[in-house]
């Protein structure tokens, strides 16, 4: 039975003068850590604008109506020109009361506007609204795929009745996003290693492996239309390059 016990405790002493080093040599490893950057530029591969139609009438009917026919006309347009069924999206659709307000003078009468009388028939001055009409507006948001045409389709849009155009942005598609963020991310990747073995070779020793890698940051940004001119008849839209950027923080193991 002392045997047996001796036995285990000779086993439990050799465990720990063998494990116990090797744990300490182990979480006391050098290391260093690097942060690796990568920039880049790259050109918008999707183009989105939006075009407002506003009609005026008396009645909210005749507004709606109107407003009705002159959508239409835009949105056939645009399919006409290239432009998918689904790229094209209503983002409101509003109906409000239009007013005309003004000054009211008036003499010894009520006032229109406090409904008092003026004394000694002196000019009395107000304020009033009245209601003259309705505004119907109808906003569609437009992508394109085929940026270049971003122009054509605008003109299309405005020679068939919209009112207004704005917000013209250029971005990347959702495939082209994903591909220059996978880019970015690994030359970042290979950017913290050619700094870790620089600084490994002036410490006189070499990279043995990776302990640790996280992302700091990645970003890009939408383009609002960076130059417009007018040729002819034709409005052209010509974007900018736009910068992209990418940044790892890299804990390397030194040998």
């Amino acid at each position: 039975m002392e045997n047996n016990t001796l036995i285990a405790v000779m086993g439990l002493v050799i465990l720990i003068v063998v494990i116990v080093p090797l744990y300490l040599s182990k979480n006391s490893e050098n290391t260093i850590t690097v942060l690796g950057e990568y920039e880049d530029s790259y050109y918008p591969d999707v183009a989105e604008f939006t075009v407002t139609i506003e009609t005026f009438a008396k009645e909210a009917k005749d507004a709606e109506s109107q407003n009705k026919e002159i959508s239409n006309s835009v949105i056939n347009a645009l399919k006409n020109s290239g432009i998918k069924n689904n790229d094209i999206e209503t983002i409101s659709f509003n109906l409000n009361k239009k007013e005309e307000c003004g000054e009211v003078i008036s003499k010894g009468v009520p006032s229109v506007a406090v409904n008092e009388i003026a004394p000694n028939n002196e000019e009395f001055r107000g304020y009033t609204c009245r209601q003259i009409g309705f505004i119907q507006t109808h906003s569609l948001k437009v992508t394109v795929y085929n940026i270049e045409n971003v122009g054509k389709y605008i003109d299309t849009a405005v020679n068939s009745g919209t009112t207004n155009v704005q917000n013209v942005i250029f971005k990347l598609s959702d495939s082209k996003e994903a591909e220059l963020r996978s880019k970015s991310l690994e030359l970042a990747s290979k950017n913290a290693k050619t700094k870790a073995e620089a600084v490994a070779k002036g410490l006189k020793s070499k990279i043995k492996g990776v302990k640790s890698v996280s992302e700091v940051s990645y970003s890009y940004g939408p383009i609002y239309y960076a130059e417009a001119s007018m040729k002819s008849s034709d409005t052209r839209i010509q974007p900018k390059m736009e910068n992209v950027n990418a940044r790892v923080n890299v804990v390397f193991i030194l040998g």
